[in-house]
């Protein structure tokens, strides 16, 4: 299921990255909050492809992040 997650967000997201160096970077925060290792990061560069990453992250019932 991971695959076809990865894969549908290649189709909505012109860079994404499943580099370990680049999703513990990403796990990282600054709040009480426990890190923890994502799936996947994005990188979107426009409203139409946050909205597409919303989308598939429904079809997955996946929860969505953001890092500032």
């Amino acid at each position: 299921m991971l695959i076809m997650l990865i894969d549908d967000l290649k189709e909505v997201v012109g860079k994404i990255s499943t580099n370990e160096t680049i999703l513990e970077h990403h796990s990282k925060t600054l709040t009480y909050h426990k890190p923890s290792m994502p799936d996947v990061v994005v990188f979107p560069k426009t409203e139409e492809e946050l909205v597409g990453i919303v989308n598939v992250a429904k079809k997955y019932k996946k929860p969505q992040g953001c890092t500032l």
